[in-house]
């Protein structure tokens, strides 16, 4: 499983675009065989689940040469490898 690494605040945006450029767009469901619920929560509020909040997404990419998964909430990657 994928452990949280870094958010795009505390990265380059070489990296970050490079990650973005080369994303493709996953399911929750998907998401899950990457990283567990409790290493989800141990990042976001879950206040909202973010299975529900239609304004996060998942996606699937590598970030400096590592197969990665990240969320993308309120514009900021959270990235997990």
């Amino acid at each position: 499983m994928k452990s949280y690494l870094t958010c795009c605040v505390g990265s380059t945006a070489e990296l970050i675009d490079k990650m973005v450029d080369r994303a493709t767009e996953i399911f929750w469901d998907d998401l899950l065989n990457h990283v567990t619920e409790n290493e989800l929560y141990s990042v976001f509020d879950n206040s909202v689940p973010l299975e529900k909040d239609w304004a996060v997404s998942f996606y699937q990419s590598v970030y400096d040469g590592m197969p990665c998964v990240f969320v993308c909430h309120s514009a900021i990657e959270y990235i997990f490898t």
